[in-house]
């Protein structure tokens, strides 16, 4: 039974996670399911969570061994069947708010988002097929009668439990900047789980990429991330390498070791979509290491540019190769400036405002040109192809500045989205 005196505060949301089903040991990238959702709901900021477990489970010999010094929360186990399901109910804390999930769902982080910041009595789905996802005052619960499906019924029924269809919630992720339909779903076949973590991984990959993000690396950091998240390293750890790696590149260029500072430049740039794919698949986000790449990403590109320049011009920044470097070099701060000042105006990437510029940044410099130039080395080509990537650096930005005149000059608002496919 709960004790709303020893074992809950009496501040913030509750949650109450039905664990009793056996797919909760079901595992997705290497996190039993039930873990995932508790997770979740540590990253809205629900700490205080109930789960119902079966009389002859240990359900915490399920938790990773990492989970209890990465996620402080206050767990209260209680073993819950159908015969006393309904006086547990009864013996909720009064006046507080419950978020209920199952323990064997798949619940995309919005629909978790989305009942985290509910006020008052409401559902998202409300069907067999769907796993329970509800937000709902205790004093209404306490007030109905029978187990939990029952009481839930008799509110919706009543009126008194509004639903909301995932599928009217917005698809639109802007950091994605992409369309990803909101995910609710209950795992009963283990066969169906590698298909899971493939279509998981496939859905936090962004919608504008680099060709050789869609067709070089996309399937071997899948794999990577499926390796990399059955072990105790984390998101920081992979994030504190590649950091290494990217300004490792820059005095190997700078002393002429181009293999090397490529080999490092390459490795940076695996290791940078691997930290962020491992952090979302094993829900361990980082707001300081996020800042802290995206700071240091423009930068650390422009001294690679700058640096190499400098060795092939053979320290010459005033010759023709040199000024090159220079303008190479200034195009990553340049470009990235003036996506911020387009996202400002508009309220959206430059990168994926139309259909075009999503289609279009498919051959951007960006990531590209590393390639480029490392297919070149070996061909003795490094000069020409540094000096091409100079050109498609500098004809990046020149196309980001005519679409960002074109838009201020055609379209009404930023806000105004309706007609962004006319006017490209």
């Amino acid at each position: 039974m709960p004790n709303n005196k020893s074992d809950m505060s009496m501040a913030g949301k509750l949650a109450l996670v039905d664990t009793r089903d056996p797919a909760v040991a079901f595992r997705l990238y290497h996190i039993a399911l039930f873990e995932r959702v508790l997770r979740q709901l540590f990253k809205v900021g629900v700490k205080e969570i109930f789960l119902w477990t079966r009389p002859d489970s240990n359900i915490s010999n399920l938790l990773r061994k990492d989970f209890t010094s990465n996620f402080n929360l206050n767990l209260i186990f209680a073993n819950v069947t159908p015969d006393n399901e309904s006086e547990w109910l009864d013996g909720l804390p009064p006046a507080r708010e419950l978020i209920g999930l199952n323990g064997s769902g798949v619940y995309d982080l919005r629909v978790i988002e989305q009942l985290a910041s509910m006020k008052g009595s409401s559902s998202i789905e409300f069907r067999a097929e769907s796993p329970l996802a509800v937000n709902v005052p205790t004093n209404l619960l306490i007030s109905c009668t029978g187990n939990l499906s029952d009481r839930l019924k008799q509110l919706k029924d009543s009126n008194r439990l509004a639903v909301i269809e995932s599928s009217s919630m917005s698809s639109y992720v802007r950091f994605l900047r992409r369309r990803v339909d909101v995910q609710l779903t209950k795992i009963q076949d283990s066969k169906k789980l590698r298909e899971l973590e493939d279509e998981m991984y496939e859905n936090t990959f962004k919608g504008t990429m680099e060709w050789i993000a869609v067709y070089g690396y996309r399937i071997p950091v899948r794999e990577l991330t499926r390796l990399v998240s059955s072990t105790q390293i984390s998101p920081n750890h992979i994030t504190s390498l590649a950091l290494l790696c990217s300004f490792g590149a820059i005095p190997l260029f700078a002393l002429g070791h181009i293999a090397l500072g490529l080999s490092l430049a390459g490795s940076f740039i695996i290791l940078d979509s691997l930290d962020g794919k491992l952090a979302r698949m094993t829900i361990r986000y980082s707001s300081a290491a996020d800042r802290w790449d995206h700071l240091t990403s423009a930068p650390t590109r422009m001294a690679w540019y700058l640096s190499l320049g400098w060795h092939l011009s053979n320290h010459d920044l005033a010759s023709p190769l040199g000024i090159a470097a220079i303008v190479y070099g200034l195009m990553p701060v340049v470009d990235k400036l003036t996506g911020v000042a387009f996202n400002a105006r508009f309220g959206r990437s430059p990168l994926d405002y139309t259909p075009l510029d999503a289609a279009v940044h498919l051959y951007t410099v960006r990531k590209n040109d590393i390639a480029l130039m490392a297919i070149s080395l070996p061909l003795g080509l490094i000069t020409p192809a540094y000096l091409l990537c100079s050109v498609w650096a500098a004809a990046t930005w020149l196309w980001h500045v005519a679409r960002f005149a074109w838009f201020a000059l055609f379209a009404r608002s930023g806000a105004d989205n309706g007609n962004r496919d006319m006017l490209a």
